[in-house]
């Protein structure tokens, strides 16, 4: 009973992921999607620790930092997280923001 309990909640949680990702992509929700140029990221492992402290946020529904290119790519929700709080977890890391692409 508990299988079919934990695969049932696995298909709703799917679903209601599907479903909050579509409203993020119509705009509805609230959910804010940046791509942001930063400035001083040094380092692969100074970038992996920016994006899990970015995606430890609460509110924020996606981190992505490429060393390479020095882009973030970071959505999240708008009443949930403000853009200062974005910018302090960046200047923790010694990191900027150069341009929002």
């Amino acid at each position: 009973m508990l299988d079919a309990l934990a695969s049932s909640l696995t298909r709703v949680k799917a679903r209601l992921s599907e479903v909050l990702y579509d409203e993020a992509e119509r705009g509805g929700t609230g959910v804010k999607k940046e791509t942001l140029m930063l400035a001083n990221l040094n380092c692969p492992s100074c970038a992996a620790g920016l994006q899990r402290a970015l995606a430890g946020l609460p509110g924020v529904r996606r981190a992505e930092v490429a060393f390479a290119s020095g882009i973030l790519e970071l959505e999240y929700d708008e009443s949930a997280v403000g853009s200062g709080e974005v910018e302090r977890v960046l200047s923790g890391f010694g990191v900027s923001i150069a341009a929002r692409l």
